[in-house]
């Protein structure tokens, strides 16, 4: 056929690994722009969108290390990933575990076939349904770590580029975490802000001080109960709502 007459290629490029990671980001901007929210909700969300972003992936949990090598599993998708937790929890071994702990990405490929975890495994195959598995190594907000384990009934359905995809998504997963975190401290720091300043109110209107004497009053009251100011506040808020003094 001649070059220069043959119809042109009218099929659409592949442009799916570029659409996935503009989702990923987009979803992780959404979280990180819309307000102070539950982190719990955060969390939820991230889940759910790693299901919707990441190929293969038909359930999803976010973990986060516990004491004495253990999972607290903070978000999933179903009950199985729930369960997931629960079992290596029970052996002290499995790939969330390993994830965390040992190497920053675990993969099983077909769980019939894995012989890393020998307590965890027979009990993994008799209660879930999923043959592949990946693990990755979140950093959340704190000094602790998780993460995020994507779960598939097929063998072998995470690729070395699914594997790709899914790291990319984990780093906006954490990202998002601690913004969530950021925002819920801020939001504490604006409410134990409003307490402090009601409960120094009742105090200058009681003693008839300036507010600096009252925050001194707070302060003092701190120390020699060895409680925060914050709680004291409270208190002295409880206690006027309580107990009203007569007219």
């Amino acid at each position: 056929m001649d070059p220069m007459t043959a119809e042109p290629d009218t099929r659409a490029p592949d442009t799916r690994p570029l659409d996935v990671h503009v989702a990923i980001a987009d979803m992780a901007r959404r979280l990180a722009a819309g307000g102070p929210r539950e982190l719990s909700t955060v969390l939820d969300d991230l889940v759910a969108g790693a299901v919707h972003n990441i190929d293969g992936a038909e359930e999803a949990s976010i973990s986060i290390a516990g004491r004495k090598r253990t999972l607290v599993t903070e978000a999933a998708t179903g009950e199985l990933a729930q369960l997931h937790s629960e079992i290596q929890n029970s052996n002290g071994q499995g790939p969330c575990l390993s994830a965390i702990w040992d190497q920053p990405v675990v993969r099983i490929d077909d769980l019939r076939d894995e012989t890393r975890w020998p307590q965890y495994t027979p009990d993994a195959r008799a209660a879930i349904p999923f043959r592949s598995i990946l693990s990755l190594r979140l950093f959340t907000a704190t000094d602790s770590f998780g993460s995020l384990t994507l779960f598939a009934t097929p063998p072998e359905a995470f690729s070395p580029d699914v594997e790709e995809i899914a790291s990319i998504f984990a780093a906006h997963a954490t990202a998002a975490w601690a913004s969530a975190v950021r925002g819920a401290q801020y939001a504490d720091a604006l409410a134990s802000r409003d307490i402090i300043a009601q409960a120094k109110g009742m105090v200058m209107e009681r003693f008839h001080i300036d507010a600096l004497a009252a925050f001194a009053l707070l302060s003092r009251l701190s120390q020699d109960t060895n409680t925060r100011v914050i709680d004291v506040a409270r208190q002295l808020i409880d206690a006027e709502t309580a107990d009203p003094a007569p007219a």
